[in-house]
C-alpha cells in the first residue's frame, strides 16, 4: 500500500493549519518547481519510516519559508526566528507530516529521527536507487512555495 499526492496533500494542509495556523493552496508543478529552486538556499527536512512500510518524507523549502514556518510554530513574529529555529522547524514539520502518513500505512512501522539539510544547489536526499516517487506535492503558504516528497520501495 502507497499513499497518494491527495493522501499528502491532506495531511500536509491539516498540520499546516493545526500547528502553524496557514492555509495551504497547491499549484502547478512548473509554478512550483521554479519557484521553490529560483529562491536560493533549500532547507530540506526529512524522516524516514521503517518497518513495514519502507520510505521517505521530505519537506523542502527555502529559508525565507523556513522562517516563516518556525514563526507560526513557535507562535511568533518571523523576525524574531533564527536560523536554528527555522531548520528545526523544517525538521519538524517533516516528522509531523511523516508521522500522519504513516498512519496510512501497513504496519508496524517506525520513524526516524529528523535530518534537515541545507543546499544552494538542491537535489532531493532521497536519491536512493531502491526508493521510487510516490507523490510529490507543489503547494504555497502565504506565497511560500514549498514541495513534499514521498518516496518508497
Amino acid at each position: 500500500m502507497h499513499v497518494t499526492g491527495a493522501d499528502v496533500r491532506e495531511v500536509t494542509t491539516q498540520v499546516w493549519a493545526s500547528m502553524l495556523g496557514l492555509d495551504v493552496a497547491g499549484l502547478a508543478e512548473g509554478d512550483a518547481r521554479s519557484s521553490v529552486v529560483d529562491r536560493g538556499e533549500q532547507l530540506v527536512g526529512s524522516v524516514s519510516i521503517r518497518g513495514a512500510w519502507h520510505g521517505i518524507v521530505a519537506v523542502r523549502c527555502s529559508r525565507s519559508a523556513a522562517v516563516r514556518f518556525a514563526a507560526g510554530l513557535l507562535a511568533v513574529a518571523p523576525a524574531e526566528v533564527d536560523d536554528i529555529q527555522a531548520v528545526d522547524a523544517v525538521g519538524e514539520l517533516a516528522n509531523i507530516v511523516g508521522g500522519n502518513l504513516k498512519t496510512l500505512l501497513p504496519g508496524p512501522s517506525e520513524l526516524t529521527t529528523p535530518v534537515v539539510e541545507g543546499h544552494s544547489l538542491f537535489s532531493w536526499p532521497a536519491a536512493d536507487a531502491e526508493l521510487d516517487e510516490v507523490a510529490c506535492v507543489h503547494l504555497a503558504s502565504e506565497g511560500h512555495p514549498f514541495e513534499v516528497l514521498v518516496r518508497a520501495r
